[in-house]
């Protein structure tokens, strides 16, 4: 049986082409691209230039995976947001700055809203299920004020 052989990655060039298929197939954040990339070769060298390069040419974007981040999951708090941005490898201000452009008060209402109905399910909002939902919707990251609103606002009014 032959044994297969591992792809050297050693000049740039081979680098930036395993880049670029790693980008083709997923969207990633700098650090986690550039983790990948660091498993596969150990030049960190040249995946810093290779990341400098995909950056240059806006292949890779940070403010643009954490917008993507934002809109993919719709039921998720900002705070939420932001924590999985911080784990993902987003800087700090740019993970800020996205969830400030994408989330305002209406949005963040809209958000709790999904993230109640998803909770609720079948069950009614009855008094037995109010202080179990708030909790459960404080640890997602909601705000207690937004949580009081659409919990006291009847959830058909949101249909």
């Amino acid at each position: 049986m032959r044994q297969k052989t591992r792809k050297s990655y050693d000049s740039f060039d081979d680098i930036f082409i395993l880049a670029l298929n790693i980008l083709g197939r997923t969207d990633l954040t700098t650090l986690e691209l550039r983790r990948k990339l660091l498993l596969k070769t150990n030049k960190a060298n040249e995946v810093q230039a290779v990341i400098h390069r995909l950056t240059e040419l806006d292949l890779l974007n940070d403010f643009e995976r954490a917008k993507n981040i934002i809109n993919y999951h719709p039921s998720w708090s900002g705070l939420r947001i932001k924590q999985v941005l911080y784990e993902k490898g987003v800087p700090k201000d740019i993970a800020e700055s996205a969830v400030e452009e994408l989330l305002d008060e209406d949005s963040e209402r809209e958000r709790a809203v999904l993230a109640l109905k998803k909770l609720l399910g079948t069950k009614t909002l009855d008094e037995e299920n109010r202080t179990k939902i708030f909790n459960s919707m404080l640890r997602r990251g909601f705000k207690s004020s937004i949580i009081k609103k659409i919990i006291d606002i009847d959830i058909d009014f949101y249909e």
